[in-house]
C-alpha cells in the first residue's frame, strides 16, 4: 500500500517535521500581522484553508481523477502545486510588523510593512500604537522578558500555567483521532453495506461536513466565545469515541451498529470542525 510505503521511508520524518514547522509559523504570522479586535478570525481563516484543502486532496484522490492505479503518482506530484505558489507570493509578503518593532527595533520598516498590510494610513497608526502598548507591558516587567531564558517557562509560576494550557490543548487536537476517523472511514461505510463504488463519495462528504462545521464555528466563535467552544465540542469528542469504540467492538453482532457507527463518526466530524 502507498501509505505504508511512505511511512518506511526514512526521509518521512523530516518531511512532517517541515510541514509542522510551515504549520506553527502560518500561525504566529497570522496572529503578528492581524488587528487584536480580529486576530480571532484571521487564525479561523487558517484552519479553513487547512479543511479546505482536506477536501481537495479527497476529490483529487478520486479514482477517476487522481486516483486510479496509474494516476496516484500524479496525485502525490500536484502537491508541489501549493508548494511553488508559496514560493512565488510569500516574497510579496511584508515582514511581520511586531518582529520588526520589537526585535529589530526599526520602527521606519514597521510602518512600512502596516502600510502594505492595510493599505491605510490610519490604520496603519492604530496597529502601531498597538504594537508600542504591547512593547510598554514588556519593558515594564525586564524581570520577566529582558533576561528570559527558555527554562523559565518551566520555572516561573506566570509562564508555567500558560505553557501547560497551550501544551495541552495542542496534544489534545493532534491526539484527538480526526487522523484515525478519516483513514478508517472507508472501512466504516464498507462495514455499514455500502457500495464499494459510492464509498469514495462518502468519504468526500465527511469532508464537506468538516469544512461546514469549520465555517459555522468561525460564525460562533465570537457569539459563543472561545472556551466554550473547546469545552462543549471536547465533551462530543469524548462521547463519540466511547460509543463508536463499543460500536465498532460489537458491530459484527448487531448489524444495526454499522449504521450507528456513521452516525457516530459524523458526529465526531462535526465536534471536531467546532472546537479544533
Amino acid at each position: 500500500e502507498f501509505g505504508s510505503l511512505a511511512a518506511s521511508r526514512p526521509h518521512r520524518p523530516k518531511l512532517t517535521d517541515l510541514a509542522g514547522i510551515s504549520q506553527g509559523l502560518v500561525s504566529l504570522y497570522i496572529a503578528e500581522v492581524s488587528p487584536k479586535q480580529v486576530r480571532g478570525a484571521f487564525l479561523s481563516f487558517h484552519q479553513i484553508g487547512i479543511v479546505i484543502g482536506i477536501l481537495l486532496g479527497q476529490v483529487l484522490s478520486l479514482e477517476f481523477v487522481l486516483g486510479g492505479v496509474n494516476t496516484w503518482p500524479f496525485l502525490c506530484g500536484f502537491s508541489v502545486m501549493p508548494c511553488l505558489l508559496s514560493c512565488c507570493l510569500l516574497p510579496l509578503c511584508p515582514e511581520s510588523p511586531r518582529y520588526l518593532l520589537s526585535v529589530r527595533k526599526d520602527e521606519a520598516a514597521a510602518k512600512a510593512a502596516l502600510l502594505r498590510l492595510t493599505r491605510s494610513k490610519h490604520a496603519a497608526k492604530e496597529l502601531l500604537n498597538e504594537i508600542r502598548e504591547e512593547e510598554k507591558v514588556v519593558s515594564s516587567r525586564p524581570d520577566l522578558y529582558e533576561s528570559f531564558q527558555y527554562r523559565d517557562l518551566f520555572t516561573r509560576p506566570e509562564l508555567r500555567r500558560s505553557l501547560m494550557m497551550s501544551a495541552l490543548l495542542n496534544v489534545s487536537q493532534q491526539w484527538s483521532g480526526i487522523n484515525a476517523i478519516f483513514a478508517y472511514s472507508h472501512s466504516v461505510f464498507y462495514n455499514a453495506g455500502v457500495d464499494p463504488e459510492t464509498i469514495q463519495y462518502a468519504i468526500i462528504g465527511t469532508g464537506v461536513i468538516n469544512v461546514v462545521v469549520t465555517f459555522i464555528s468561525l460564525a460562533l466563535i465570537e457569539k459563543v466565545g472561545r472556551r466554550k467552544l473547546l469545552l462543549i465540542p471536547n465533551w462530543i469528542l469524548v462521547g463519540s469515541l466511547l460509543v463508536l469504540t463499543a460500536c465498532i467492538n460489537q458491530q459484527s453482532n448487531f448489524a444495526w451498529l454499522n449504521y450507528l457507527t456513521i452516525c457516530i463518526m459524523l458526529a465526531y466530524i462535526v465536534g471536531f470542525g467546532l472546537g479544533f
